[in-house]
């Protein structure tokens, strides 16, 4: 069976709330002055093909709304 890594970042023209947060707690404690980008990372194993995978991701793990 197939392991498949599946990224969800936020999408185009919306601000990535998690990101900025990581960003500012980062400066807050004197680290520096980073940006980060963050995404959520989902495993996934089985039998699929990269259609059915790209199908997963669309339809089941991000958030279209």
């Amino acid at each position: 069976m197939t392991l498949w890594q599946i990224d969800i970042y936020p999408a185009e023209g919306q601000i990535d709330r998690d990101g900025r947060r990581t960003t500012e707690e980062i400066s807050e404690l004197g680290l520096g002055d980073v940006g980060v980008d963050r995404a959520r990372s989902f495993l996934v194993q089985g039998k699929l093909d990269g259609s059915q995978v790209q199908t997963l991701a669309t339809t089941l793990l991000a958030d279209g709304v």
